[in-house]
């Protein structure tokens, strides 16, 4: 983390509230002003032609407004912590396709670190993920296709 960074301390995330032996994936929730696009975010993931996602959803209070940085300091070690976190932002709530940020947990200080997706294009690339199918730097090169960075199906 950069020197001049100083995030709030948000609540530490506390790995035996997940399995990663069913890869779950872990939702952050920092942006409360839209429920109903909230509901669709967690549709999407719910109800896929892929199969469903286990989505663990962090959110509250404490987390509204939270940055990557701060996520980043809740999390457990990283032997105990997913390859990734989604994150439904303010840019998630007001933006069609409720396109969630991807923040890899294993990316090295000089990388690229995250990318946005849309929601209903989460559950192929979690499948994916999980059987080590794709990796964090496909969605980047996937991205950097797209005219506006954002994934989509």
């Amino acid at each position: 983390m950069p020197a001049n960074v100083n995030p709030r301390s948000r609540p530490p995330i506390d790995p035996a509230g997940f399995d990663l032996s069913f890869f779950p994936a872990l939702l952050f929730r920092t942006d409360h002003s839209n429920d109903d696009a909230w509901d669709e975010i967690l549709d999407e993931l719910a109800e896929t032609e892929y199969g469903t996602v286990d989505v663990h959803a962090i959110t509250g209070p404490a987390w509204e407004g939270a940055t990557v940085d701060e996520i980043l300091a809740a999390m457990p070690p990283r032997a105990q912590s997913p390859v990734v976190v989604y994150v439904a932002d303010r840019t998630t709530v007001t933006t069609a396709g409720c396109p969630l940020l991807v923040v890899d947990l294993r990316a090295q200080a000089e990388g690229p670190r995250e990318v946005r997706m849309e929601a209903g294009s989460v559950s192929l690339f979690h499948g994916n993920l999980a059987i080590s199918n794709i990796g964090f730097w496909d969605l980047l090169e996937k991205a950097a296709l797209e005219p506006d960075g954002i994934i989509r199906d």
